[in-house]
């Protein structure tokens, strides 16, 4: 008899301790049953390119941080109305359809790429953004001449939002190992392909290839808003031949590194 009241309360003592347990973890079933899920991973940060016309263009970060590259003045047909809001301003070289900073209003910061003789030294960041050039260490030109005929040009390298993209300005010349040496693995590429002024379509294409950038972007090309009278060519030249091309129907391309793709692709984008 004494047993059996000693194994009932060993039970008792047993049950006790189990509803004391459960009621301080929870249900022990629900939480051995139920499958643990991964966090759903946050989407990559993205990127806004906008062509304004020219070498221009507007981009954005992630987090709204606004770069204007070489502005053009309305002559040049491409007429943008003032904006509000930029925070830096980059101009490749001093020539009128390049640095019309004007169109930038407010207090922007104003970022030359050239001196009166010579290269000015770029590494600025503002907010988000890392902007960069590779002159004077690695000289570049608006010609294949060491600027005898045009001048000189800087190259801009913008980082954001874990991408690389390079503005050429007014390139005039295939890119010598050491320049692409110092430009590293670049995202994307802005790339000037009408010829006469600047680089033309098979050595923009030369300079794509090289660069092997994930999204190649022409730019600085005869469009139906430039003068009749302007000598370069439209894009399709650069098209030739190029079996991975994309055109949007819009001035805008959005980018992400988790969008880009594995081989060069070619984004024309659409002003009309």
């Amino acid at each position: 008899m004494i047993k059996l009241r000693s194994d009932i309360f060993t039970i008792l003592v047993i049950l006790f301790l189990i509803i004391m347990f459960s009621s301080c973890s929870g249900s022990p079933a629900l939480t051995l049953t139920t499958p643990i899920t991964s966090p759903v991973a946050a989407p990559a940060p993205t990127v806004q390119i906008q062509w304004l016309g020219q070498s221009c263009f507007l981009i954005t970060s992630s987090q709204g941080t606004r770069i204007l590259t070489d502005p053009p003045v309305a002559s040049t047909g491409y007429v943008i109305a003032p904006m509000d809001g930029i925070d830096a301003v980059t101009v490749s070289h001093e020539h009128t359809d390049h640095n019309n900073v004007g169109l930038a209003s407010g207090n922007p910061l104003i970022l030359r790429g050239l001196t009166s003789s010579g290269w000015n030294t770029v590494d600025q960041r503002i907010k988000d953004v890392h902007i960069y050039s590779i002159s004077p260490a690695y000289p570049i030109f608006h010609d294949n001449v060491q600027g005898a005929q045009r001048g000189r040009n800087s190259i801009f390298i913008l980082e954001m939002d874990g991408l690389r993209i390079a503005h050429l300005g007014d390139l005039g010349h295939i890119l010598t190992t050491e320049s692409i040496q110092a430009l590293g693995k670049l995202d994307a590429v802005l790339v000037p392909v009408g010829g006469t002024y600047t680089i033309d379509a098979a050595v923009a294409t030369q300079v794509v290839n090289l660069l092997n950038p994930g999204i190649a972007i022409p730019m600085h090309y005869k469009t139906s808003k430039v003068p009749a009278t302007w000598p370069g060519t439209g894009v399709e030249p650069f098209l030739d031949g190029k079996k991975l091309v994309e055109r949007p129907n819009s001035s805008i391309i959005k980018l992400s590194q988790t969008t880009l793709p594995s081989q060069t692709t070619v984004v024309v984008l659409n002003l009309e």
